[in-house]
C-alpha cells in the first residue's frame, strides 16, 4: 500500500514539474512606443498555450474600451494571433493594449477554464515630433479646451532610454492657471513636489530605476484676469536627471474655451439646469464635471 502511495505521488510531482504555467507574449507594438493618432498599429502575440478565444481592450488618456473579441476553432493550433488597430479618432496621450486570453487547463475535465493575460504600453501624440537620441523623452498632453474657472488635468508621459532612478520635472505655469494638486500615489516612484510661485518642481526617485510612466497634476483657470474664449496661456517645462537636462515636448499652451462657470454662489437650481444642458448633450462631459467642481467649490450651495 505504501509502494502504491510513493508511486502515486511520484507521478503526481513528475506532473507538477512538467506543467506549463501559461502566458503570451506581445510581439507588437513595443513597450514604450511612440505613436501618432491616425497610425495602424500592427498587433502581434503569440501564447505557449492553445487559445480558446481572446479579447482585447485599449486604454486611452485613461479611458478603457473593447476592441475586439476572437473566438477560434477547436481543431486550430490557436497559438499565434496578429491584426492592425486603426487610431483615427482616439484622444492623443498615455496609451496600452490589454490580451486576455481565455484557454481550457484540462480538456477532459468539462467545463474546466482559465485565463491570463499581457499589457503593452505606449504613447499616442497629435503633433508628432521627432525625439532625439537621449536618456528620456517627456511629453505633456492637455485638453483641448479648458473653461474660464474650471480645472483641467496635465499629463506627462515619461519616457525613458536608459536606466537611471531619479528625474526632476518643472513646470512653469503661465499667469491665469493656478497648480491644484496632484500627482497621487504612483507604483514603484516615489514623489516629491515643491511650489515656487508659478513654477512647480516634481522629484521622480525610485530604486528599481524611472520607468515607462505617465502622471498627471490639476491647474485652475482663473476666472479673475480678462481672459476671454479663444485666448492661450503658455506652458513650459524642462526635466532634469544627473548630469543633462531637456525640454518636455508636446502641448505648450492651455486654450479657453467658450463655456463660462458661474462665480460663487452656485445654486442647486443652477446645477440641476447644467445637468439638463448635459443630458441634451448641449454641453460636454468634461464641461460638466467642471460645473461640478464650481459646485463642490462653493462650499455652501444655496438652494432656490
Amino acid at each position: 500500500m505504501k509502494k502504491i502511495f510513493l508511486i502515486l505521488l511520484v507521478l503526481a510531482f513528475a506532473v507538477n514539474v512538467n506543467a506549463i504555467t501559461p502566458e503570451v507574449t506581445i510581439q507588437s507594438p513595443e513597450e514604450a512606443g511612440v505613436f501618432t493618432v491616425g497610425d495602424e498599429i500592427q498587433l502581434s502575440f503569440s501564447s505557449n498555450v492553445k487559445m480558446q478565444a481572446v479579447w482585447v481592450s485599449g486604454s486611452f488618456n485613461g479611458h478603457w474600451v473593447q476592441l475586439f473579441y476572437v473566438a477560434f476553432p477547436d481543431d486550430g493550433e490557436n497559438k499565434n494571433y496578429s491584426t492592425t488597430i486603426n487610431t483615427l479618432g482616439f484622444p492623443a496621450g498615455p496609451a496600452a493594449i490589454r490580451v486576455f486570453a481565455g484557454y481550457v487547463p484540462n480538456p477532459e475535465v468539462p467545463g474546466s477554464y482559465a485565463h491570463f493575460e499581457k499589457t503593452v504600453n505606449f504613447v499616442l501624440t497629435e503633433n508628432p515630433e521627432v525625439i532625439e537620441e537621449g536618456p528620456v523623452t517627456v511629453i505633456r498632453s492637455v485638453p483641448d479646451t479648458v473653461f474660464l474657472g474650471g480645472l483641467a488635468m496635465v499629463n506627462l508621459i515619461i519616457i525613458p532610454s536608459q536606466d537611471f532612478p531619479g528625474i526632476i520635472l518643472t513646470e512653469t505655469l503661465g499667469q491665469g492657471l493656478e497648480y491644484q494638486y496632484g500627482p497621487g500615489m504612483l507604483f514603484d516612484v516615489q514623489v516629491n513636489k515643491v511650489e515656487q510661485g508659478q513654477t512647480i518642481k516634481f522629484a521622480l526617485m525610485s530604486k528599481e530605476n524611472i520607468p515607462f510612466m505617465s502622471m498627471d497634476y490639476v491647474v485652475k483657470i482663473s476666472n479673475e484676469l480678462d481672459l476671454q474664449p479663444g485666448d492661450e496661456i503658455a506652458l513650459d517645462g524642462t526635466w532634469a536627471i544627473e548630469g543633462i537636462e531637456g525640454t518636455i515636448i508636446g502641448d505648450d499652451s492651455v486654450k479657453i474655451g467658450g463655456f463660462v462657470l458661474p462665480d460663487c454662489p452656485f445654486t442647486d437650481q443652477q446645477l440641476l439646469e447644467f445637468i439638463g444642458n448635459w443630458a441634451e448633450n448641449t454641453i460636454t462631459n468634461n464641461q460638466m464635471l467642471q460645473a461640478v467642481a464650481r459646485w463642490e467649490e462653493c462650499q455652501n450651495p444655496v438652494p432656490v
